[in-house]
C-alpha cells in the first residue's frame, strides 16, 4: 500500500448509524481513507473486485449475511486482507474462534475508541506480511538478488534463526560498526546491552512459539565502539534454508 494512495475501508454492515459510527472514530485518529458499506454477499463480493480494499470491518451479526461467512469469502478471494470484527458483545470461545478462522483482531461496539488502533495495528501486520514474503520470494532467488534487494531497505534488516545471526544487511553493519564476519553465526545477544538482553529474548521465544508479542518494542544495542544505541524493531518469521526463522528490522 503506497502512502500516495489512500486507505480503503469496506464496512461490512446492515445498520448505516453504526457504519457512520466507526467511521468517524476512525478518521477521529487522524487516518484518511476512502470507504464503502455493503450488507449482502453479493454487494460483499462486488466490493472486493472492484473496491479492493485495504483492510475489512465486519459486524459479527447481521441478518441473512454474517461476519464470518464474510471473513471465509474474504479469505478464498485474497488471505493478505486484514479483516476485522465489530461485535456488541462476545465471549472468550467466540473470540477464539474468530482468530483461529483468520480474523486479524476483533473490537466490542461498546469500546469503539479501540477501533483505530485495530485498523493500524492490522495494516502494520499486513506491511510485514509483505516484507516477509518479498523476504522469502528473493532467498530463492541468487544471493546477489537478494543482496541488492536488503541492502537497499531503509531499515537495518537482520535474520536471527536458533538464537544465532544468520543475515545482516548493510545498514545493520553501518548501524553497529560491526562486520559481516564479526555477526555471522554469533548469539544476536552479544549485540544486545546487557539491561535489555531478558526482554529481548523472551520477546524472541515468544514469537518463534506464535504467541504474541509487541508489534515494535525499543531496546539497546551495543557497538562496536562500544556505544549504547536504541533502536525499535518490529520482526515476522520466515523460513530461512527451509527451517523458521525470525525477520528483523531495525529504526
Amino acid at each position: 500500500m503506497e502512502n500516495t494512495n489512500p486507505l480503503r475501508i469496506l464496512f461490512v454492515e446492515d445498520l448505516p448509524s453504526d457504519a457512520i459510527l466507526a467511521e468517524r472514530e476512525i478518521r477521529k485518529s487522524g487516518l484518511e481513507f476512502s470507504s464503502k458499506r455493503v450488507d449482502s454477499k453479493v454487494a460483499f463480493l462486488k466490493a472486493l473486485e472492484e473496491f479492493h480494499p485495504d483492510v475489512i470491518v465486519s459486524d459479527y451479526s447481521m441478518p441473512g449475511f454474517d461476519g464470518m461467512q464474510a471473513l471465509k469469502l474474504s479469505l478464498e478471494r485474497d488471505s493478505r486482507i486484514p479483516f476485522i470484527l465489530l461485535t456488541g458483545s462476545m465471549n472468550e470461545e467466540t473470540a477464539v474462534a474468530c482468530m483461529k478462522a483468520g480474523a486479524s483482531d476483533y473490537v466490542i461496539k461498546e469500546h469503539m475508541s479501540r477501533l483505530p488502533f485495530a485498523v493500524r495495528e492490522a495494516i502494520h501486520q499486513k506491511k510485514m506480511r509483505v516484507a516477509r514474503d518479498e523476504s522469502e520470494r528473493a532467498l530463492s532467488e541468487s544471493e546477489n538478488k537478494y543482496r541488492i534487494l536488503v541492502d537497499n531497505a531503509n531499515e537495518a534488516i537482520v535474520v536471527v534463526q536458533d538464537g544465532l545471526i544468520k543475515f545482516v544487511n548493510r545498514n545493520a553493519m553501518e548501524l553497529t560498526g560491526y562486520s559481516e564476519q564479526e555477526f555471522a553465526a554469533k548469539p544476536f545477544t552479544e549485540f544486545i546491552h546487557p539491561d535489555d538482553r531478558n526482554i529481548v529474548v523472551e520477546n524472541y521465544m515468544k514469537r518463534v512459539k506464535g504467541e504474541p508479542v509487541p508489534i515494535r518494542y525499543s531496546f539497546r544495542v551495543i557497538t562496536v565502539e562500544g556505544n549504547v544505541r536504541w533502536v525499535e524493531t518490529g520482526a515476522a518469521i520466515l523460513k530461512w534454508q527451509g527451517k523458521p526463522a525470525t525477520l528483523n528490522f531495525l529504526t
